[in-house]
């Protein structure tokens, strides 16, 4: 929410801001899981952790996107419709690189 707010705070007042607002194609997810964050844990309503509900190559444990939460759906969905460069995730905790498909069989 920073980036956000710092953006639009200093759009045509920072050189910097302005040229990221108007040549680039930005999206901002400010938390994916607010069902979690409202009452302070990592379930959703469902209490499923929506950061182990994303397919996995070694564990399928529900490849049909059908079974899959509400949350987790609309993120596929959208990453599918747009045509991101690059990414980053800020997520509470450990300091974490994640890559796409970066598990191991052996979950080290």
């Amino acid at each position: 929410m920073h980036l956000a707010n710092c953006l639009c705070d200093n759009y045509l007042k920072d050189s910097l801001a302005t040229l990221i607002i108007e040549n680039m194609h930005l999206h901002i997810l400010p938390i994916m899981n607010p069902d979690g964050f409202a009452l302070r844990w990592r379930g959703n309503a469902n209490n499923i952790d929506l950061n182990r509900d994303f397919p996995d190559q070694f564990f399928p444990v529900n490849n049909d996107i059908d079974y899959r939460q509400p949350e987790t759906r609309a993120i596929m969905n959208w990453v599918k419709q747009e045509h991101f460069t690059a990414s980053a995730s800020l997520h509470g905790g450990a300091l974490v690189a994640n890559y796409p498909w970066d598990g191991t069989r052996d979950t080290r």
